[in-house]
């Protein structure tokens, strides 16, 4: 299998994942190949990828790790004030990481896409959403939601937090700041039967009317009737666990029992087959893992027909017999390939079993990714979340198989009507066009560091959203802009000849102090930045005021308003850095108001090498000082230090000087090298 080339859909979420470190939503129905996607993009797109899934078992499933190990968040909301501790050697993995998915994103809620936001801010030391990383979802919202108790601890935070309703993962704060494109998949790949189709369409989006019910409905039928290697499927956990166990107490034969062998790392929660697997000859199980060679897939029903202690001989509906082995399943944990330059996956520890499960019952929410040709759904005790009898008859690949207990009624197809809303917008594609045109040119910028034209690109983009009326768009790229920003000289004046917006919002005050600050209408930008900070605290808005006070030569005044974005940035976290667009106004007014800038200079240089303005503020130090630094026989072989202390070259001399050489990866790094050791 390839990325089907015909299908639109596809193309447009490879494009974007491809050419753009834009964070996405891919969607769709089941059986329309997401899960198939997200294995192809790892192998034919140029990109680091770290996988992620809400639980063990779907972690283990796409050869990922949960989100709650990788960013050791705790069993409980994941709150504003949350610890979040980053390892090293989660940091080093990820300043290699391009793309992160995130799996079945249904189940995910909202405060943990908030925690993935926070950690990754603070590894990376930036405002930028997921620390400037692209995050593509994966999922279908119309399938099983996050699972969380009604009336705890819990559940009364998530609604201080989030509202009420179900707090699915695009309710995050992080997610308000960002356009996610949102991508639903169309093509079905699992049914071919139109009729069949058109009812799970339904289903899904709860608009079946009593015809649907009424083909759904001619095929009740007791457990008793319906034919072998036929599934059960209900809600509840212990129902299905009763069917299995008195299904196999009638099986008058010998019982073996196997046990799963865990090494290393390897969570019981995360098990895919059971750590004791009871079995007779005559019971049913259930393929829990693909094995293409054997012909069977997750899902394949078979009957047991001999055991022994190392082999399980099963035969299939269609007569072939198989020799069930042992197969082992890895956790893993990524790692960075300096020699390859590609991250690697290796394994923790395993789990060792049969993949195998008794299978006359299971419950519908161990049955996804599955796909069954006989299914008995088990409507006795209903249905009791949004979304379970869609998945539980989009198993199927067709109706001829399916048997129900008792009447399918429309309010056992239960779906939330905020998935619905959020609905709305899958495949918009003029956004996916947009989103798609400027995130592939600020890409490119951004992977060879040049900051300063990825804003000027964006800035364009802004004012053209402004004369079409789009402030939202407009204000949410504006953002992006300040995210990214190192230096912003060469913004100045492009927004002279910009009319400021006729509208008294927060949102278009925003706007209008952007437009007065890179207009060079300093007081104005002041003012605009004012309307904004007496709603809420923005730290754009504070940004754009601090800047307009320096160019005011307001310098005190800057530093006042810088120290208040920093010490909202930390947020309470003495150890949280700044990002580098405010590290280098910091040290722009401590040169003017004459604090020290070495140790402010080297944190900058560590983050961003290329920042050659850095350079040039450490020279001014060392010069108004006095300085004279020692330096090795190495660091004398390197002309450049020379200007360093030589006052007849000017600033603008010494820069051409620097620039020149910061081709020379050699000499650049001897520069760097030695600039660091510099103790004043």
């Amino acid at each position: 299998y390839t990325i089907d080339k015909s299908n639109r859909e596809q193309m447009m979420a490879y494009d974007i994942i491809a050419n753009t470190n834009k964070s996405l939503f891919i969607t769709g129905k089941a059986g329309t190949g997401k899960t198939t996607f997200v294995q192809r993009i790892q192998q034919e797109i140029d990109k680091n990828f770290l996988l992620l899934a809400p639980t063990g078992i779907a972690a283990i499933a796409v050869g990922g790790k949960t989100m709650h190990s990788f960013f050791g968040f705790p069993l409980e909301v994941i709150g504003p004030h949350t610890r979040l501790h980053i390892s090293e050697d989660n940091e080093a993995l990820l300043h290699h990481v391009d793309t992160i998915i995130v799996d079945e994103a249904s189940m995910v809620r909202s405060d943990m896409v908030d925690g993935m936001d926070r950690y990754l801010q603070k590894a990376f030391h930036t405002h930028e959403p997921f620390g400037g990383k692209q995050v593509i979802f994966v999922g279908d919202l119309y399938q099983l939601p996050p699972v969380v108790k009604r009336g705890t601890v819990d559940d009364e935070m998530l609604c201080d937090l989030y509202g009420t309703g179900t707090p699915f993962f695009y309710k995050a704060n992080v997610l308000k700041r960002m356009n996610l494109p949102k991508i639903e998949f169309q093509k079905i790949y699992r049914q071919n039967d139109a009729v069949f189709i058109d009812i799970l369409n339904k289903m899904r989006t709860g608009k079946i009317g009593e015809n649907e019910l009424g083909i759904l409905n001619r095929h009740i039928g007791s457990e008793e009737n319906s034919e072998e290697y036929s599934v059960t499927l209900t809600a509840f956990n212990r129902m299905a666990e009763k069917i299995n166990e008195s299904k196999l107490a009638m099986i008058e034969s010998d019982e073996y029992e196997y046990v799963g062998v865990k090494k290393g790392t390897f969570k019981s929660s995360d098990c895919p087959a059971p750590e004791v697997l009871k079995l007779k000859v005559g019971a049913q199980v259930i393929f829990c893992r693909n094995d293409y060679t054997s012909e069977c897939v997750n899902g394949t029903i078979a009957k047991v027909i001999s055991l022994d202690e190392n082999t399980i001989q099963v035969q299939l509906e269609n007569g072939k017999k198989i020799s069930v082995k042992r197969m082992v399943w890895e956790s893993f944990d990524r790692v960075y390939n300096r020699e390859t330059r590609k991250i690697d996956s290796e394994p923790v520890g395993s789990y060792t079993q049969f993949p195998l499960k008794l299978a006359w019952a299971i419950t519908i929410h161990k049955s996804q990714g599955m796909t069954f040709d006989r299914m008995h759904f088990d409507l006795t005790w209903g249905t009791f979340a949004a979304g379970q009898a869609y998945v539980a008859i989009s198993r199927m690949r067709s109706l001829d198989g399916l048997t129900l207990s008792s009447k399918l009624m429309a309010h056992h197809v239960m779906v939330d009507p905020e998935v619905m809303a959020f609905a709305n917008s899958y495949n918009d594609e003029k956004m996916i066009k947009d989103e798609l045109q400027i995130g592939s040119i600020v890409y490119k910028c951004l992977k060879s560091k040049e900051y300063g034209k990825a804003c000027q690109t964006i800035l364009h983009e802004v004012i053209n959203k402004i004369s079409n009326n789009d402030y939202r768009n407009a204000a949410l790229l504006a953002k992006q802009m300040f995210d990214i920003m190192l230096d912003d000289e060469n913004l100045f004046g492009i927004t002279s000849c910009v009319n400021l917006i006729k509208d008294c919002s927060t949102t278009c005050s925003f706007l209008n102090a952007m437009i007065c600050l890179y207009g060079r209408r300093y007081n104005e930008a002041i003012g605009y930045a004012d309307m904004v900070l007496s709603h809420r605290n923005c730290l754009e808005a504070m940004f754009i005021k601090a800047r307009a006070l320096f160019a005011l030569e307001r310098y005190q005044d800057a530093y006042d308003m810088n120290y208040q974005i920093i010490t909202i940035s930390k947020n309470g976290e003495e150890k949280k850095a700044i990002d580098k667009k405010q590290l280098l106004f910091e040290i722009m007014i401590n040169d003017k108001i004459g604090n020290s800038n070495i140790a402010l200079c080297k944190k900058l240089i560590r983050r961003c090498p290329e920042c050659l303005s850095a350079y040039l503020y450490i020279r001014q130090e060392i010069i108004r000082e006095g300085g004279c630094i020692e330096q090795d026989v190495e660091s004398e072989q390197i002309l450049l230090l020379k200007s360093f202390y030589d006052k007849e070259i000017n600033a603008e001399a010494f820069m051409n000087e620097l620039k020149s050489i910061s081709q020379s990866s050699d000499e650049f790094k001897s520069i760097k090298k030695w600039i660091l050791k510099i103790k004043m």
